[in-house]
């Protein structure tokens, strides 16, 4: 059990999101007062973090706002000592915006010397993740369906447990003399569509046929047909490394998954 969060105020953007409620989850676990930063809904919706136990959840502080709205984001972060900045638009080319996202808020430590802290997920899964990834869809279709429907099965991919992911983060909001820098946070290992979506038919057990949908294809020139980390300042500067192997990730996964299956859409396509 750290000591180092107990008792510190944390400020969480895109809290109800994937990566974010897990962040918030062990924030909360380790003894921090969090400011959970969603984005406003009619229905008061909190997204991920509706499934925290209920003794995490009391604990947290929600906050329902905009991004956009700078007067908001500034009262909501009064005296708060670290901020976990995940609040993002997924439907967008979205490695182009985060990277412009990561140079901007560089340039305000190399200006003004803001202490920022760059970390890149790889390939992140686990529960609570939607149809929008490769491993949900892929899980989700071979649980229900004697088919399933893929795009590109020779791609390849640097998969990271979401508690490693989550761990990289708090590694880095504790690692001294590091502002400024860009962390990569996976495991160094890269597999192919093909052969994951293989591996998940043999967990589950069942018998599962694999065929390319031609509408999963990206274009040529916006597919990335490889994903591979380079993980060796993390493990240096962070020491951080991953705990979590692919198997027992997957099957927790799966497991997460099948239990919550009535949520999922396997049928759909999600963009």
């Amino acid at each position: 059990m750290k000591t180092f969060w107990q008792n510190k105020n944390v400020f969480v953007t895109g809290a109800g999101g994937f990566i974010g409620s897990h962040l918030v989850e062990c924030l909360v676990d380790q003894g921090a007062h969090v400011w959970a930063f969603i984005r406003y809904n009619s229905k008061g919706e909190v997204g991920h973090l509706s499934a925290l136990g209920s003794e995490a959840f009391s604990k947290l502080d929600i906050i329902a706002g905009d991004l956009r709205d700078l007067s908001a984001v500034t009262s909501a972060m009064n005296d708060v000592h670290t901020v976990f900045h995940l609040g993002a638009l997924i439907a967008i080319p979205y490695s182009a915006s985060k990277f412009g996202a990561d140079k901007l808020a560089e340039s305000f430590y190399r200006a003004y010397h803001l202490p920022v802290v760059t970390v890149r997920p790889f390939v992140t899964y686990g529960p609570r993740q939607s149809t929008r990834a490769v491993i949900p869809t892929i899980i989700t279709q071979a649980l229900t369906q004697d088919v399933i429907y893929l795009g590109n099965l020779d791609a390849t991919r640097d998969l990271t447990y979401v508690s490693d992911t989550v761990e990289g983060f708090l590694c880095a909001g504790e690692a001294p003399e590091i502002e400024g820098r860009t962390f990569n946070l996976g495991v160094g290992y890269e597999v192919k569509i093909g052969d994951l979506a293989n591996q998940i038919i043999s967990f589950i057990g069942r018998k599962v046929e694999i065929q390319v949908d031609s509408s999963r294809l990206r274009p040529a020139k916006s597919e990335v047909e490889r994903l591979l980390s380079d993980n060796r300042l993390a493990k240096v500067k962070l020491n951080w490394s991953p705990r979590v192997n692919l198997q027992d990730g997957l099957l927790e996964t799966i497991a997460w998954i099948s239990d919550h299956i009535s949520s999922y859409q396997p049928s759909m396509y999600q963009l």
